[in-house]
């Protein structure tokens, strides 16, 4: 009883505190029509101001629910506060896609309110039907002159191919879960069976992928950033230099000056018996698929069949962001894959010690993982689907947030006066000429709402939430407790809330974690209808049962045809070495006659197979582009000299400063010697 008395004020607090900050967000609007607070930060109220008035209008808030002593008039009033929040937004917006992002918070609002049986659900629906209409008339009425770019629509192939495909998915999905074959496929999935698809899964993932990743090296494909940099690093390590790089920043320096990755240091034991960039390549597709092993812990913890354990296995195994995002070859962040997922089963476990070691390993990866540690730690602090005893919340609060937050500030400070500086740019965004530091981007996003959201909801970025969470057939998103919802604080934070375009490009690096806590995300959503198969609509059809295997059907199947339409076309680095090994093998060999003890400049492709070089660097970033009369040798490839590249100007000002061309030169690599 004091436990649901605790809940409903929280429940309390925490309604009327949303209630309060949108009210204000559109108090502010109104006050202020001569600023266009979708595309400017608003600097005219202080962030004490704002607060005040948040106060003011939560006790206001809190003093009518006192007054009507009704537990539902702070859902009813909230709904209606964001129903009339997103018109309003919807009203000021001239993009479709800023709409369509408020469509997904509706959305997912209104299978919370559905999922609970609470009242305000017309009230969002119809703000929800609305909206609707508002995308289809931006998107094929409205002409888009005006548009800010990052707004404006522009479908590719792709796109169309992606849409063809869950469309497809669903259809078959259906078919599949509404049929006899249903029953066929039960019969067919025994245990063993689906053992070997697991095994037969694996074997053609590390073929696909490993392979693939190493045929970039093959034909020069990895470039400086960061292919380059890491492969240098992992010859110095290999050498007991440290993680020396001179790539990295033009000079000779440490890599944790850049980021704190002492996590590399796992797989330098590999290097030491395979020396060579192609190693680290194969190494990060074995520590993706590591991640196998403690999800297969989870399930099992969560004692679900065979069956539905198998299809998670693949579902992680098939995710297109965790294998996409390896195409930009090796980085530390694909360690965060298996570690978030060991982290989320030591706090099942409750074990302290496991605790203690998963988020030591997890900080380990960089600086800014502190995220995914903290977000975890308050949500299995916070939840209860699975309660805690009281030794494990203290191990949560000691190892989960005490710690990685005091660690995060010991490691900015680090940065700032020893290295090079947190990397605080890609939130320039959030900050005003005057203004530099993180404290500055969080304080302009919480009074600018309005300016969140459409930073938010681009073009680029809701096209990666639709892959996202398609390819999980939004099951993330249809939770029974709002404290699920904090596990996409990563989410907001790494990849949205910047404006650094490769924080939501699926080939690059940035979505290890965040992919790793939306896949659980589906499984705490599972784990709950499981629990509770009382019928949605006293209807057979939609019973929690059915509803799970059709979506987890639904899961797999885009999962799976996503992964192919945007994986598959990656193979054409391992194609074109096939088609002519004979000329990447005769660059390699003239790469190789470079003394490894000299001081070497060269173009972005050739840092990676020249990386044992202890003193090399990247023609394009050193030394402004002008001439180091210290280098020894200038190394590109000859049909730069027939473009009109920056690359280009820099050889030439190294010809007239008397570099002439070498005789370990040949036909398609040039070397230039002093």
């Amino acid at each position: 009883m004091e436990e649901k008395h605790h809940l409903a004020i929280s429940w309390t607090l925490g309604f009327h505190l949303l209630s309060a900050y949108l009210i204000t967000a559109m108090l502010n609007l109104l006050m202020y029509p001569e600023l266009n607070l979708l595309t400017d930060l608003d600097n005219q109220l202080s962030l004490l101001s704002y607060l005040s008035r948040v106060v003011l209008i939560f006790l206001l808030l809190l003093a009518w629910e006192i007054n009507f002593a009704k537990s539902d008039v702070r859902v009813t009033t909230f709904s209606f506060v964001l129903v009339i929040f997103t018109f309003l937004t919807a009203w000021q917006s001239t993009s479709a896609f800023i709409i369509i992002g408020l469509f997904f918070v509706l959305t997912t609002y209104y299978a919370y309110l559905f999922f609970n049986k609470i009242t305000g659900q017309k009230t969002v629906l119809v703000g929800s039907l609305f909206i609707f209409v508002q995308i289809v008339y931006k998107m094929f009425v409205s002409h888009q002159s005006g548009i800010d770019q990052e707004f404006i629509v522009v479908f590719n192939s792709m796109d169309k191919t992606l849409l063809v495909l869950f469309i497809l998915s669903i259809i078959l999905a259906f078919f599949l879960t509404h049929s006899s074959n249903l029953a066929k496929f039960k019969l067919w999935a025994r245990p063993t069976r689906l053992w070997g698809l697991l095994i037969v899964a694996l074997l053609i993932y590390a073929s696909t992928a490993g392979v693939w990743l190493i045929a970039r090296v093959l034909v020069y494909a990895s470039p400086t950033y960061d292919m380059g940099i890491f492969s240098q690093m992992f010859a110095n390590m290999s050498k007991g230099l440290g993680p020396i790089t001179s790539l990295e920043r033009g000079e000779i320096l440490s890599h944790f000056a850049v980021h704190l990755s002492p996590i590399h240091y796992l797989i330098l034991p590999i290097y030491w018996l395979l020396p060579s960039p192609q190693t680290i390549q194969a190494a990060q597709v074995l520590v993706v698929m590591s991640g196998l092993i403690p999800l297969y812990l989870i399930l099992t913890k969560l004692k679900w069949n065979s069956k539905l354990r198998m299809v998670f296995l693949l579902l992680y195994l098939w995710m297109p962001s965790l294998t996409s995002g390896q195409f930009y070859d090796y980085h530390e962040n694909c360690f965060l894959a298996p570690l978030v997922l060991w982290l989320i089963y030591a706090n099942l476990c409750q074990s302290p010690w496991k605790m203690v070691l998963a988020s030591l390993l997890l900080l380990a990866v960089k600086e800014d993982a502190v995220i995914y540690v903290v977000c975890i730690g308050f949500y299995f602090l916070m939840q209860h689907q699975w309660p805690q005893s009281n030794e494990s919340k203290r191990a949560i609060i000691i190892c989960q947030i005490v710690l990685p937050i005091s660690y995060f500030i010991g490691a900015v400070f680090w940065l700032s006066h020893f290295g090079t500086g947190a990397m605080t740019g890609r939130f320039a965004n959030f900050m005003l000429p005057d203004q530099e530091g993180l404290v500055y981007a969080a304080i302009n996003a919480i009074k600018n709402p309005f300016y969140t959201l459409a930073s938010i909801f681009t073009y680029d970025k809701i096209k990666y939430l639709l892959v996202i969470f398609a390819s999980q057939a939004f099951l993330p998103l249809m939770q029974s407790s709002w404290r699920t919802y904090l596990l996409l604080i990563p989410l907001f934070v790494i990849n949205l809330v910047s404006d650094w375009p490769y924080q939501v490009d699926l080939f690059k690096q940035y979505h290890f974690g965040t992919s790793t806590l939306i896949l659980f995300m589906s499984i705490i959503t599972i784990e709950n209808w499981q629990k509770h198969r009382r019928n949605i609509f006293l209807n057979k059809w939609f019973s929690y049962d059915q509803l799970a295997k059709f979506l987890v059907t639904l899961a797999f199947l885009v999962s799976i045809s996503f992964f192919a339409a945007l994986v598959g076309p990656r193979k054409y680095d391992y194609q074109a070495y096939q088609n002519n090994p004979e000329f990447y093998q005769s660059i390699q060999k003239t790469l190789d006659q470079i003394p490894r003890n000299s001081k070497v400049v060269t173009v972005s492709p050739y840092t990676t197979p020249l990386s044992t070089i202890s003193e090399l660097y990247d023609l394009f970033y050193h030394n402004n582009r002008e001439v180091d009369s210290t280098i020894d040798y200038v190394v590109f490839n000859r049909p730069i000299l027939e473009g009109q590249s920056e690359e280009k100007q820099v050889i030439e000002k190294y010809f007239a400063a008397g570099y002439t061309e070498s005789e370990l030169s040949s036909p398609e690599v040039v070397v230039l010697k002093h």
